[in-house]
């Protein structure tokens, strides 16, 4: 068998005089020397076609919470004026945790949890019922399933003599499943098979001038 008579060979032969023809087109014209193209120096000033990045200025610490002027939107720039870190979405996002820990801490009966996250007053209030659940020999059912509406309803500087007591009320309607049973396991309360939908408004507090930075849980009641 020859060269030529193998097809796989004349296959690569084409391919090597094609690539060889187009190599040619590319640089075989070129004839000599050509002189080095000269480099252009780097732009330092910006022309009217380039991307210029701006600093991104947050926004005000009320915006998509409360009116601006509203008092709740004067509330929020009087505590930030106080505490600069203080963020509006994060101070939300943050109760959000707050209010499923607290839940389940409350159904377990879990005074240690409860205590760092509670006002002494609120606290005083969980603890009585906790108490009167454990003599009843009563079991909380508790699960939490999600969020359906989380917002601030209401913000408030105290008046208090420094003026440094602040308060913040969310509102949120969250879905649960929450029961009560005996010793024996009956269901006295609630329905530990179904979903419910709660709305409850929650008060945290926080006084600007301790050194402590927690907010706490002051007050819930429930609401439309």
């Amino acid at each position: 068998m020859t060269f030529f008579s193998d097809p796989l060979n004349l296959l690569m032969f084409a391919v090597a005089a094609i690539a060889g023809f187009k190599l040619w087109q590319v640089l075989g014209q070129r004839s000599g020397f050509e002189p080095t193209p000269t480099l252009q120096p780097i732009k330092t000033e910006p022309s009217p076609t380039d991307l210029v990045l701006e600093p991104v200025a947050s926004k005000p610490i009320w915006q998509g919470h409360a009116a601006e002027g509203s008092a709740m939107a004067n509330a929020l720039l009087r505590i930030a004026a106080k505490e600069p870190l203080f963020n509006t979405d994060s101070f939300i996002a943050n109760a959000k945790q707050a209010h499923e820990h607290i839940l389940e801490a409350f159904a377990k009966g879990d005074l240690p949890t409860l205590q760092p996250l509670l006002t002494p007053q609120t606290f005083q209030t969980f603890e009585t019922e906790i108490s009167r659940r454990k003599q009843a020999n009563e079991i909380a059912v508790f699960h939490f399933i999600g969020f359906k509406s989380v917002k601030l309803a209401d913000a408030q500087m105290s008046a208090n003599n420094a003026d440094t007591l602040a308060a913040l009320v969310i509102a949120f309607e969250s879905q649960i499943v929450t029961a009560i049973k005996d010793k024996t396991g009956s269901v006295i309360s609630g329905d530990e098979k179904a979903t419910t939908t709660i709305k409850e408004l929650w008060t945290f507090e926080r006084d600007l001038s301790s050194a402590e930075n927690a907010w706490r849980l002051a007050d819930t009641h429930d609401h439309d």
